[in-house]
């Protein structure tokens, strides 16, 4: 029959290698125990002891969950049995990008690649802190430098970026319709949205000009798209004014 130190001392290696969160090393285990020197101790071969009984317990149980020696030391794993349910639970989460974050995504998905102040001259604002986000989720990259004076950094979507958005290469890429829908979801999930704006997408004329005799075609359409959109902004702003000419919040008689 197993002693009630015995007993306490299992326990609290079981309860070490749970908390631990990943794998524990039988040392770090015994380095624990001598920490706090009026509990109990072990040497290391009564540990490794212990260890083989919990290994075993945890096998016997007919649960998820497993106790299993990983190299030197020991950590809980869910039976492999159970991988299907466990990929489901892990699934990456969908990322929440905010409006301008997704502005300039499509600037960028549509016009790559991409300087930063080609970026702010369209969207007429500092655009250095929504790069370094996008750039921090992976959405983007540098791909090079613009032989120009101060050969400015060059921006371009990534293979993550293809993964978000479930597309299988930039030939595949959505609409413009869906990026437009996206920004005014986006839009109503944030607390201030009565300015939200796409017009700073529209390019100029100029712009226009400048930019590959191949892509005149896409970004004449990509314009004309967003200057509908912005009627409609204004239509739907019109929409919510109160008409003067009708009496306002009127009584029954």
């Amino acid at each position: 029959m197993e002693s009630s130190a015995s007993s306490q001392l299992k326990t609290i290696i079981e309860t070490l290698i749970f908390i631990s969160g990943n794998t524990l090393e039988t040392s770090e285990i015994l380095e624990a125990l001598k920490g706090v020197p009026e509990g109990p101790q072990a040497t290391k071969k009564e540990l490794e002891s212990i260890l083989d009984r919990l290994v075993n317990e945890w096998e016997s149980r007919t649960g998820g969950i497993r106790l299993c020696r990983i190299a030197e030391g020991y950590e809980f794993r869910s039976s492999p049995e159970l991988s299907p349910w466990v990929k489901q639970l892990n699934k990456p989460k969908p990322q929440r990008l905010s409006v301008p974050a997704v502005e300039t995504m499509a600037l960028i998905a549509y016009r790559q690649p991409l300087t930063r102040s080609e970026i702010e001259s369209i969207r007429g604002v500092d655009s250095g802190g929504v790069l370094k986000s996008l750039s921090d989720r992976r959405l983007i990259k540098v791909v090079g430098r613009k032989e120009e004076a101060g050969r400015p950094l060059l921006y371009a979507t990534t293979t993550e970026f293809l993964e978000f958005f479930g597309l299988k290469d930039l030939s595949d890429m959505p609409p413009l319709r869906e990026f437009e829908e996206m920004i005014k979801a986006q839009a109503m999930e944030e607390e201030k949205t009565t300015d939200v704006s796409v017009t700073d997408l529209i390019s100029s004329s100029a712009e226009l000009e400048i930019v590959d005799e191949q892509d005149r075609e896409a970004l004449e359409a990509l314009d004309a798209s967003l200057k509908t959109l912005r009627e409609k902004e204004k239509e739907a702003a019109a929409a919510e004014k109160p008409d003067p000419d009708l009496p306002q919040n009127s009584e029954p008689s």
